[in-house]
């Protein structure tokens, strides 16, 4: 992924169909507000990671620390359970 958000991967409906086996309901809504939570979020204290640069079982520890601390930065819950899940979805999708 790049540095510049417009640059980071649009989700497509490939994407939604490699998570169907272990999310059945996920869908392109989801990932594309995950990729926005992704673009905006993400990049706050450090660059972008590639999504390939870690597996499924580390990222699925990853994102809920982060989360913690964009939270804890921000001072207030801008990213909730939902959001944490559609960032996660997201960067699977992308994987």
């Amino acid at each position: 992924m790049m540095a510049c958000s417009n640059k980071v991967i649009s989700p497509t409906q490939s994407n939604v169909d490699q998570l169907t086996s272990t999310y059945p309901d996920v869908t392109l809504a989801d990932l594309e507000k995950g990729r926005s939570i992704y673009a905006e979020k993400c990049n706050m204290c450090h660059g972008y990671y590639k999504p390939n640069e870690y597996s499924v079982e580390d990222w699925g520890k990853i994102v809920p620390v982060m989360v913690v601390k964009v939270n804890k930065k921000s001072k207030s819950e801008v990213i909730d359970r939902e959001k944490e899940d559609q960032l996660l979805k997201y960067i699977l999708s992308v994987k």
